[in-house]
């Protein structure tokens, strides 16, 4: 299946990683304030 949706496949993991980016930059953006 994974070799079938290569395509798709990229693309999710690609859309996956730039939102855990995004929720990590998120995350330690407002871990800074708290402590701050």
């Amino acid at each position: 299946m994974a070799m079938v949706r290569r395509g798709e496949t990229l693309t999710e993991v690609a859309s996956s990683l730039g939102i855990a980016r995004s929720l990590l930059q998120y995350w330690r953006h407002q871990a800074r304030g708290r402590v701050a």
